[in-house]
């Protein structure tokens, strides 16, 4: 059996505020937790090294927005009587931009299943809660932040919420023990890539047309060997590109450590 506690081991800051509420899940939220169905997303990548300045690339320090609150701030605001019956096992994917004071400006969720209310409690709970902003060389930086919110309920059991920073894709090879990386608003492959096409987010949404592309987030946050998965909006594709060419990104971390990281940009359109 896998020990849940010993694959959570999250960035300090994320560690430390989800351990009260890994005290008092219970033991079958360890066998489930990992059988959480993701969405369909191709396997993406490998980690690498060193949390403060990278010793042979002299790298600004950077780290990643991260939860300032536990899951329990969200399941106390969610109402178990408006959701289908137990037992319930269910991941909600969501992204929230996040701004150089750690205030949730804007979240959007995703459940695959389309759980009745279950969207909307997560993000009206969201909303009201505050983050650990991100930082490069010690300043403050607004990102976009992709995670999971894991909702569990059991027959004749209390129900639960646990956050993951990330949504899963690399979850076969790393565990739930790492963060991705997070795309910077400032130097954002979105904005540049909405000025050119009309496009309702920059994230999974119900009745859209989805185009993702799969990149390679090196230690210095930048975007190499783009690939496109959906190829629906043939038309953008090459705009698709060359806007993560040139963001700018929060690299991907585990075990508190930098890592080469694949990421999962996400255009959704309702054309």
């Amino acid at each position: 059996m896998i020990n849940l506690k010993k694959q959570l081991n999250i960035p300090t800051a994320i560690q430390h505020r989800l351990k009260s509420s890994l005290k008092s899940t219970h033991l079958s939220m360890a066998r489930t937790l990992l059988a959480v169905s993701t969405l369909a997303i191709p396997a993406l990548a490998t980690p690498l090294l060193a949390n403060t300045v990278d010793e042979h690339n002299s790298l600004p320090h950077m780290t990643p927005a991260t939860f300032n609150f536990e899951g329990s701030a969200i399941e106390s605001q969610i109402q178990p009587q408006h959701l289908p019956q137990p037992p319930l096992n269910i991941a909600v994917y969501c992204q929230s931009t996040i701004s150089t004071t750690g205030k949730n400006l804007s979240t959007t969720c995703f459940d695959k299943h389309k759980t009745t209310h279950l969207e909307a409690q997560i993000v009206s709970a969201l909303s009201k809660l505050t983050f650990v902003p991100a930082s490069i060389a010690g300043k403050t930086v607004a990102v976009r932040m992709n995670y999971r919110v894991i909702y569990q309920h059991e027959k004749d059991a209390a129900h639960s919420v646990l956050l993951i920073p990330n949504l899963g894709s690399l979850q076969a090879e790393l565990g739930v023990n790492y963060s991705e990386p997070q795309e910077l608003v400032s130097k954002g492959w979105f904005e540049s890539f909405n000025a050119t096409n009309e496009l309702s987010g920059s994230f999974f949404k119900h009745n859209h047309t989805i185009t993702r592309a799969s990149a390679s987030i090196t230690r210095q946050g930048k975007a190499k060997h783009i690939n496109i998965i959906d190829t629906a909006n043939r038309e953008h594709l090459s705009t698709f590109t060359n806007a993560l060419e040139h963001a700018q990104f929060i690299p991907g971390y585990i075990d508190g450590k930098v890592a080469p990281m694949k990421y999962l940009a996400i255009a959704a359109s309702n054309n």
